[in-house]
């Protein structure tokens, strides 16, 4: 049992506790500065003040006893600090502990895609908290048992020493100051507390004991603790290379990405700049499925053999089953997939893949998840062919009810199961979602459009739990792909319709160059497969702005009987609908027999034209008369309407063109889309509608419905009148002269256009 510790050593330990919680406190910002965002400091701080305070707390104990007790407040501090949604009642759960261990195994593949500063990702996070726990608790070790100041400063000092290294900036003078005055505090309340226990300091009584700049004993170490301090501080910037880049950059052009489907997509898509991970010879785009998670335990989606090491064995080129009946309408799509960077243990593919040839031994196919895996994880320069079996079927044979018996729609089975413990509420807002959905099409079409009306934020706090999720359907509105994934699944899940979260990547970017279509980080993504009886497993898509190109036609229809729009009333789901895709403007649409209207010359060019010269106005006249003309024997050719969609875009894309935002000759119609959202402030939710009808037109197999021809027009309309608008007035005034014009980033046109002499210039020209 300890002895009770006299009033002298008491009076010791507290300017002791002191000066190590000041240095625990200045290690964990200088440490911290390896994070983004001030938060991570903050949480670093408290950590290495929580374990100062808990060695102190423990100083009396064994050393093994206090090391042990330590470690378990380090597991209560993880779990406050990096993982309090697994907490239950501030106390670490099991999930914790599971949370943990994944963060931990993810270490090092996080460390190696990243390059400090670092968003604060879990994995990361984590070992940040334990190396300041650890130093801190290390110092106070070495410092109160052990009397070793100098030892003490190793742990932190490697630590503010790793940042200096790996930081761009290199090492940074106020950081510096901070660690060498905290450093000199605890070194000298360690003297202090020596001198403390050997007694009174000096014979007379009226001595002020705990001065250490007034007690003549220690006037010799002053003198010389002062001078040291300050060439500390001031002879580093006599050193060559100070303000180089840092000496080490974690990660590396050459090392394998990883996306990892359970914990979090976020930090791939937030690589700057992107990696490519792999491209894909195809002579259509698609998206390229990696894995499905069938499993949702409140917290996450997960698999139950997520790596596949149960599936059958695949050898050469083999033929695989499809979730689909035979006899349903499909496209085969022929791909042939080279790996660059990707780490994966999954092979991208297209959806569903009936035909695969993998030059690797152990690959493995899990048929009920339509997942291929390989043993290791896929190197740079694996190259293997697949045939995706592409189903199309009409929206009517969709929207239909299912019999009872269908296995997939059995109350508990594997793909309509939830948690016992799931909320209420949920349940509540998928009924209120799909309110007069009469079947479970129209209802996956319901949640698919109410999500798409939401924002699309990287930046949002992660989260894949039921608490977050409510949060999310009720509060914030706003996340990224797996969240809007992850609520869609739940929320058809609540209604019993059969859902699995997909994880892959979107079609990325094609070039002509050598006819492939680049896959990077940025397109990582997540969204939602539905079983639909003979159909099978068929994607929905609840993330805005993203669009899948063989889906247009069942993910996107129009039903007969459907309101115009403007009317206020979604017909997917019966009632209103507080933000459709479409714009629910109260301008008219253009019939499927009327044409877009000229854009006239200004007056006041016409003017200026006039007086240049008689050439210049017949020029003036003739050139905007030709394009009106061309434009409407385009639309004028296109009789039925899948052609007439097709002319309605072309004739939209030339009036753009007018602006300097031409379609590049190689630029897909999505490309095109998120390159006008970038430039042009269009009406809410018209692009996107617009791309995706137009895509449905271009690539579906349905027909299109004479609706639809009339909301193109309507939509173009509206995009080109609100292009004009946000285009700058030299454009709009020379828009009608516009020939032969390369396009142009809003950048460069702003350039070419800055002063008035260049546009009368470029006028006369």
């Amino acid at each position: 049992m300890a002895q009770p510790e006299d009033s002298t050593q008491a009076r010791g330990r507290v300017p002791l506790l002191v000066g190590l919680l000041a240095f625990a406190a200045a290690t964990a910002i200088a440490f911290g500065r390896v994070y983004q965002g001030p938060g991570s400091s903050l949480r670093l701080l408290t950590a290495g003040l929580a374990a100062v305070l808990l060695a102190a707390a423990l100083e009396r104990w064994h050393v093994l006893l206090a090391t042990l007790a330590s470690a378990a407040g380090l597991v209560l501090a993880l779990g406050l600090l990096v993982f309090p949604e697994t907490l239950a009642f501030g106390l670490p759960t099991g999930a914790t502990f599971e949370s943990i261990g994944r963060a931990f195994a993810a270490v090092g593949t996080a460390a190696a895609q990243h390059v400090a500063p670092v968003d604060p990702l879990p994995p990361l996070l984590l070992a940040g908290v334990v190396a300041v726990w650890t130093a801190s608790f290390a110092a106070h070790a070495l410092v109160a048992r052990a009397g070793s100041g100098v030892l003490a400063l190793l742990p932190a000092g490697a630590l503010v020493g790793f940042a200096d290294v790996v930081l761009e900036d290199g090492v940074r003078p106020a950081y510096m100051v901070l660690f060498l005055l905290a450093a000199f505090a605890m070194l000298s309340t360690l003297g202090l507390r020596a001198a403390v226990r050997w007694g009174r300091l000096v014979p007379w009584s009226g001595a002020r004991r705990w001065s250490l700049f007034s007690v003549n004993a220690l006037r010799a170490a002053r003198r010389a603790a002062i001078p040291a301090a300050l060439s500390a501080v001031l002879l580093p910037w006599l050193v060559p290379g100070l303000h180089r880049p840092g000496w080490y950059t974690i990660g590396g052009s050459g090392s394998q990405i990883s996306i990892d489907p359970i914990v979090d997509l976020r930090p791939s898509l937030r690589l700057d700049p992107p990696r490519e991970l792999f491209t894909v010879a195809s002579p259509k785009p698609a998206y390229w499925r990696m894995l499905a998670l069938d499993e949702f335990d409140g917290r996450r989606w997960t698999a139950a053999d997520l790596r596949v090491r149960n599936g059958a064995p695949v050898e050469g080129g083999t033929t695989l089953e499809t979730s689909a009946d035979e006899g349903v309408p499909f496209r085969n799509l022929p791909v042939t997939v080279t790996i660059d960077r990707l780490g994966s243990p999954w092979l991208p593919l297209p959806f569903e893949p009936v035909y695969v040839d993998v030059p690797v031994d152990g690959v493995r196919w899990d048929a009920d998840l339509s997942t291929l895996a390989v043993p290791e994880l896929t190197e740079s320069d694996l190259e293997y062919r697949a045939t995706g079996f592409l189903v199309n079927p009409q929206p009517s044979q969709l929207d239909v009810e299912f019999a009872g018996d269908d296995p997939f729609y059995m109350r508990n089975s594997r793909f309509t199961r939830l948690p016992a413990d799931t909320p209420r509420e949920l349940f509540d807002i998928a009924i209120e979602i799909t309110k007069g959905a009469p079947t479970p099409y129209r209802k996956a079409l319901a949640i698919q459009d109410h999500l798409y009306a939401f924002k699309y934020d990287e930046r949002a706090k992660p989260g894949h739990g039921s608490n977050y999720l409510l949060s999310f359907l009720t509060e914030t509105k706003a996340g990224y792909c797996e969240q809007f994934a992850g609520a869609m699944a739940v929320l058809l899940r609540a209604l019993g319709i059969p859902s699995r979260v997909v994880v892959g990547f979107n079609e990325g970017t094609f070039r002509p160059q050598d006819k492939r279509w680049h896959v990077t980080t940025r397109n990582a993504h997540s969204w939602v497969e539905v079983h639909f009886g003979e159909f099978g497993w068929l994607p929905f898509e609840p993330t805005p702005g993203e669009q899948n190109p063989t889906a247009t036609g069942f993910t996107a229809p129009i039903f007969p009987g459907d309101p115009p729009p403007g009317s206020g009333t979604d017909p997917r789901t019966g009632g209103d609908s507080a933000q459709p895709r479409g714009n629910q403007g109260e301008q008219g649409g253009i019939g499927p027999g009327e044409l877009p209207e000229p854009i006239l010359p200004s007056s006041v060019v016409a003017l200026v034209a006039l007086v240049v010269a008689g050439g210049l106005v017949a020029l003036a006249v003739a050139v905007p008369a030709a394009k009106t003309l061309s434009r409407r024997r385009v639309l004028g050719r296109a009789r039925e309407p899948r052609a007439r969609v097709l002319a309605i875009h072309e004739v939209l894309s030339r009036r753009l063109a007018d602006l300097g935002m031409a379609r590049g000759p190689s630029e897909t119609l999505w490309e095109f889309r998120d390159r006008l959202r970038a430039e042009v402030q269009l009406p809410e939710g018209a692009l996107e509608r617009l791309t995706r009808l137009v895509g449905r037109a271009a690539y579906g197999g349905a027909p299109v419905a004479p609706e639809q021809v009339g909301e193109v027009a309507r939509l173009a309309r509206e995009i080109a009148r609100d292009a004009r608008r946000s285009a700058d007035r030299p454009r709009r005034l020379l828009a009608p002269w516009r020939i032969g014009m390369q396009r142009r980033t809003a950048t460069a046109e702003r350039t070419r256009w800055a002063t008035p002499a260049r546009a009368w210039s470029a006028a006369r020209l």
